[in-house]
């Protein structure tokens, strides 16, 4: 009879033919030779149960978390408690899983010398961001969202980094797709991003002109401040980009035959544009009326 056979007829219980002092001799002997002996060719396969990853701990929750994604540029400098996500990085798991409490990271930081507030944030914290953010960086939105919550109410969270969503549900996505607070126009797998258009031309805001034309200074602002589909990282685009968003205008829909604003500067009091109706790309003076399409980049 094997070690493992002994435990498991110990813990069902004894024939009338043994003694309980029986019993404590074998389980005795078992456990004696439990760590010493593998099993046999005839013994029982024993599987591995995976746990769960190890608690961190993380500074206190104070009642207010502010997003700290230093390219999101979320609207909102504070959220309540129940809207926030944690984003925990692959190094930050790494690096904690010996240092699971705040004192020993403490002692980790100080035998290391690491005392860059960023690089203590890039290796050592999780990070708190907004859903804008979470989102922008394809975290498992469940997952992180519950981990805010576990920090919020014990201090401590899952040693391990956040899930991503499914890569196959996002690089599924295609040209005129719609996605991101808009349409995308471009795919680039080298980079691993899509350029996203917003859906409508900018409104010119004072409502003084027949149509909804800017300068190119006011093209700029305009785009920088747009917030749509929660999403504030508009941008005008540039020279090339204003070119794919011309050649995928069909995929996009509602441009108007008119001259459309590109970031890229000609000269000093020149800069590009792109004429919709016949593809013509030239410089037009900077105090121009011409018309504008935000865009934004998303990594995938």
């Amino acid at each position: 009879m094997s070690w493992l056979t002994k435990i498991f007829v110990h813990k069902k219980g004894s024939s009338a033919a043994e003694s309980p002092g029986q019993h404590e001799e074998n389980f005795s002997a078992a456990n004696g030779r439990a760590t010493s002996l593998a099993p046999s060719a005839s013994s029982p396969v024993v599987k591995q149960v995976s746990q769960e990853p190890p608690m961190m701990e993380c500074s206190p929750f104070h009642g207010n978390a502010s997003c700290t994604d230093n390219e999101c540029h979320c609207s909102y400098a504070t959220m309540p408690p129940a809207k926030g996500y944690l984003w925990i990085k692959p190094d930050v798991a790494s690096t904690r899983t010996s240092s699971l409490s705040l004192t020993a990271l403490h002692g980790y930081l100080k035998t290391t010398g690491i005392s860059s507030i960023d690089e203590i944030m890039t290796r050592c914290l999780p990070m708190v961001v907004c859903e804008q953010a979470a989102k922008r960086h394809h975290l498992d939105l469940v997952v992180a969202s519950s981990d805010f919550d576990s920090w919020v109410k014990t201090g401590k969270v899952l040693c391990r980094a956040t899930p991503l969503v499914s890569s196959s549900a996002v690089t599924a996505l295609k040209i005129g797709d719609a996605f991101g607070g808009g349409i995308i126009f471009s795919v680039d797998t080298i980079g691993r991003r899509y350029l996203i258009t917003a859906k409508n031309d900018l409104p010119h805001p004072a409502l003084i002109l027949d149509e909804d034309c800017f300068s190119w200074y006011d093209a700029k602002t305009a785009s920088n401040n747009l917030v749509s589909n929660g999403y504030s990282d508009w941008f005008l685009p540039d020279k090339e980009q204003l070119n794919q968003l011309y050649l995928q205008r069909d995929a996009v829909g509602g441009f108007a035959d008119d001259i459309y604003w590109s970031a890229t500067e000609y000269d000093a009091n020149y800069a590009w544009t792109k004429g919709f109706d016949d593809g013509d790309q030239k410089g037009y003076s900077k105090d121009f009326s011409g018309r504008v399409r935000a865009v934004r980049a998303m990594k995938y």
